[in-house]
Formats: C-alpha cells, structure tokens, sequence
C-alpha cells in the first residue's frame, strides 16, 4: 500500500511538471478534448465524460519486463478544467459488480518504462468494461496480439474506442462517476508497416477469445459503423480513420502465434 501511494504521488508529480502532457479541445470542437500523454493520447466525450479513443502512435519491439500489476487509478488533474473527465477514480465494481477499469491504451505494452506506463492508470483512458472480456476474452487477446505482433510488424499504431450506443439498462455510473452511457461496443485497430486487423466487440462476457474472428471489421466497415452513430463525438475519430484508410494498407488477418510474446501484468 505505501508503496503504490508513493508511487502515485511520483506520478502526479510527474504529470503536473511535464511539459509534454497537455489537455485542450480539439480544433474547431467543445464537444472533444484531447490529453496528450507523449506515448499515447487519449480523446474524451465532454458530454459523456468518458474517451472515445486512446491512441498509441508508434509502439516498437517489446524489450520491457517491468512489473505493471499496479493499479493506482487516478483523475488527471490537467484534465479537470476541460469538464470533460469523469468524477470519481473509484472501481466500478464499487457501484456494480461485474465491471472492471478497463484500461484503452494497455499498460502493459509499456512495461519498458513505468513512469509511462503508470499514466496509462489515468481515468481519462478508463472505461467500463465487463470484466471476462477484459481479464480472459476478446480484448484481452487483442492486447496479446499487439504484444506478439510487434516482434514482426514493429513500429505499430494502435487505436482503441467506444461506441458509446442506445442501450440504458447497463448505464450504471452515472450518479458515480458522471459517465451518461456504458459502451455498449469496444473497438481495436493494429495497424503494421503495410497491414491492420481491427475488431468492434460487444462490451459483454460472452465476447470470449472465440468470438474474435466474428468480430473482425475493415477500416472502413468501422468508418460505416461510426458514422451510422450520427454523433458529432465520434467525427474526429472517423477524420482519423479516414486519413488511416487512404494509406492502403492491406487488411490482414493478425493471429496469435507460438512465439507471441505474452502479457505479464
């Protein structure tokens, strides 16, 4: 305990003095902030208080193997002033069960650097997430995947996002953190040197590791998916995707391998 206290207190040390780390609106936008982490950005839903996108812009081969099963979470307090960050850096499992703090940019894929890797306990880059398909399902094994593939397809970028959907039977945190809407989808893009695979996946505990393969969206099937939303939250991640999309990359299956490189944390 005195030891992830001191290490929160570093943290946040770090995070008031960098001079990297910033939260600002979006151009032309009030409805998007944008907390730039160095590593990995993150872009909040001021309306729903919650991201719609962690952004991992170059990740290259794996050499870390420091300890990350730290979870001291967090509010960033640069984020505070936008109004656009969620209220409490409590569990969700608090309020209820059977939902953990899923992490969007994993900390894992920066176990080479703590201080880094720390930042990604930020609950600007936390959301609800039902716990199976964090801890042993889909997404899990689309963080084993990046962890594998960047042994072969080093530098990658990795784009994580909600959608956000209609569903309002599983939107529970509301009153304790402000966040207006559980995802209802969690989405994964890996992009190589000239391939990607991409993912939208149910935000439930049936969205097991089988489920991947039925799961698997093209760039521009996530564009469609984002842009049938019609919500002015989601235009700068399909800009985004769009300026992705004109690259040609070729859409590959990415699988799991017997040399993948497993998560520690």
């Amino acid at each position: 305990m005195k030891r992830n206290f001191a290490n929160l207190v570093l943290l946040m040390l770090c995070i008031r003095y960098d001079p990297v780390h910033a939260c600002q609106f979006l151009p032309s936008t009030q409805n998007v902030a944008k907390c730039d982490y160095g590593a990995f950005q993150v872009w909040l839903s001021c309306r729903d208080r919650l991201a719609v996108l962690s952004l991992i812009p170059s990740l290259g081969v794996d050499t870390g193997k420091l300890n990350t099963s730290r979870r001291a979470y967090f509010l960033d307090e640069k984020a505070i002033p936008t109004g656009c960050q969620q209220t409490s850096s409590k569990t969700y499992a608090t309020k209820h069960k059977g939902y953990d703090v899923g992490h969007l940019s994993a900390i894992d894929h920066f176990d080479d650097d703590l201080s880094i890797a720390l930042k990604t306990n930020a609950m600007t880059n936390m959301v609800p997430q039902a716990s199976k398909f964090n801890q042993t399902g889909a997404w899990k094994m689309t963080e084993t995947l990046v962890e594998c593939y960047r042994e072969s397809h080093a530098p990658l970028t990795i784009l994580s996002g909600v959608i956000l959907g209609s569903k309002t039977d599983d939107d529970y945190f509301v009153a304790s953190h402000g966040i207006t809407r559980t995802p209802d989808y969690m989405w994964k893009l890996i992009l190589g040197n000239s391939s990607y695979d991409a993912w939208i996946m149910r935000n439930t505990d049936e969205s097991d590791v089988a489920s991947l393969e039925s799961s698997r969206r093209s760039i521009a099937q996530l564009i469609q998916t984002l842009e049938l939303q019609k919500e002015s939250i989601y235009e700068p991640v399909i800009d985004k995707l769009k300026e992705l999309e004109s690259t040609n990359l070729k859409w590959e299956r990415f699988s799991y391998h017997s040399k993948c490189h497993l998560r520690k944390g």
